[in-house]
């Protein structure tokens, strides 16, 4: 095959003869030297699968300087699907992916559903709710508030601390804040249930409500534990991941929470026009207003970065337009949790019409999430700060705490030492002498 059809069929670029591998590649052309046959993986027009070269670029390249025209020795293989129950083990940046935009997804649900809650508080029939409704209605709040902030947790660890990259500790972060966030969610259900059927007069309010709860359970936990299978394959202790997949992230992120805040800001805004507002005290209108002002800021935040890749960046990957979004989409996260706690407040006087209930419901909702969604990446991105890796790895950072390498760690064992270069550095772009 001629080296310049090879390049076209796989929609590569062709590398600059200041490439050094190019260059090296050239030289033992120009000596006569023979080059190692190129290894190309066959393409699917009809799944618009392009050609693959396996290996041999670089000698490709150099090729096609040399003559185009003149045939290179090329070995062809299939593309091989898998077979039928086989499994396939992605790399720890595709798990970590999979995992985040799973919490994305229930992010979005939550905030609809603390809406949703909310705006019910102000509707006609809530005067006729018994003292037994309106806690099981303070409960499912209550957890619905606990996913959430469950739920952004990881994203925020993901942009804060690991600066995008992937890590085993994050994955694992992720799975266990995405089963807190289910089993509080299964329990808000439950507590909506209850409070519905025991607002309608139903005979049975607990049993259906358990039996809400025993559905959710069911079908997120039980059916996994079922057909669950051992884990294998070793995953790497970190990846890291390329600038495109870091801006794809955090667009991601942002769109996903822009969808509930935007869902979060129409119950609010219904809120207004209802005559329990009307009836409501001066104070918690006020208090309202203001959460209603921060969810707007909120919104205008996650706006912003698809705004700024559109008319500063014309669309292109850059660090600096990844720096810009992160710190817009966690600057969006302030405003949404001091929304949330004003709101929280408001809610439990309508529950309680107790001032200190409200004012303590605010001030915990407030803590709670500020607590895990800024203050703890932001102390464990802190704490890390001095060590100038050219990437963060949770491995690396937990053995070099103290800014020591690996080596001067009298505390750590031989082995342990040795294992932390082969672990991080031997996947990664950089090399065991920055050490």
């Amino acid at each position: 095959m001629l080296p310049k059809d090879i390049l076209r069929a796989s929609h590569l670029p062709l590398l600059p003869t200041q490439e050094l591998h190019v260059a090296d590649d050239l030289r033992r052309i120009r000596k006569g030297r023979p080059l190692s046959p190129i290894i190309l993986v066959q393409g699917d027009m009809t799944r618009a699968r392009p050609f693959i070269i396996a290996d041999g670029y670089h000698r490709l390249c150099a090729a096609c300087y040399a003559d185009e025209d003149a045939p290179v020795a090329s070995i062809m293989v299939e593309f091989l699907t898998l077979a039928e129950g086989a499994v396939a083990h992605p790399s720890l940046s595709a798990r970590l992916k999979t995992s985040l935009d799973e919490l994305r997804m229930q992010v979005l649900g939550a905030q609809v559903l603390f809406g949703f809650q909310f705006q019910s508080l102000f509707q006609p029939g809530f005067d006729r709710a018994s003292s037994t409704e309106r806690i099981a209605d303070a409960v499912g709040l209550t957890m619905i508030l606990i996913s959430f902030a469950a739920l952004l947790i990881p994203p925020a660890q993901h942009r804060l601390v690991e600066a995008g990259n992937a890590s085993r500790r994050l994955l694992f972060l992720s799975n266990r804040c995405a089963e807190i966030a289910l089993a509080t969610m299964a329990v808000a259900m439950g507590c909506i249930a209850f409070a519905i059927a025991t607002h309608e007069g139903a005979r049975h309010a607990v049993l259906i409500a358990v039996g809400t709860l025993a559905v959710a359970f069911s079908s997120w936990f039980g059916l996994g534990l079922v057909i669950a299978r051992p884990a294998s394959g070793r995953m790497r202790e970190c990846e890291m991941a390329d600038l495109h997949s870091k801006i794809d992230q955090m667009l991601t992120e942002a769109r996903v929470i822009l969808a509930g805040v935007q869902a979060m800001l129409g119950f609010q805004l219904i809120v207004v026009m209802t005559q329990a507002f009307d009836k409501l005290e001066r104070g918690y209108q006020t208090l309202h207003f203001i959460g209603l002002a921060l969810t707007t800021s909120s919104v205008v935040l996650l706006i912003a970065p698809a705004a700024v890749h559109r008319l500063a960046f014309s669309g292109d990957d850059a660090s600096r337009f990844h720096q810009i979004g992160a710190a817009l989409v966690t600057a969006a996260l302030l405003p949404l949790s001091f929304a949330i706690a004003a709101e929280s407040c408001v809610a439990a006087w309508k529950l309680s019409e107790i001032t200190s209930v409200s004012i303590g419901a605010g001030v915990g909702v407030l803590s709670l999430v500020l607590g895990l969604l800024v203050r703890r990446p932001a102390r464990s991105a802190f704490s890390t700060s001095h060590v100038n890796w050219p990437w963060r790895c949770s491995y690396c950072l937990a053995v070099t705490r103290h800014g020591e390498r690996p080596a001067q760690r009298k505390d750590l064992p031989p082995e342990r030492r040795s294992t932390a270069l082969s672990n991080c550095w031997r996947t990664s772009p950089g090399r065991p002498d920055a050490l």
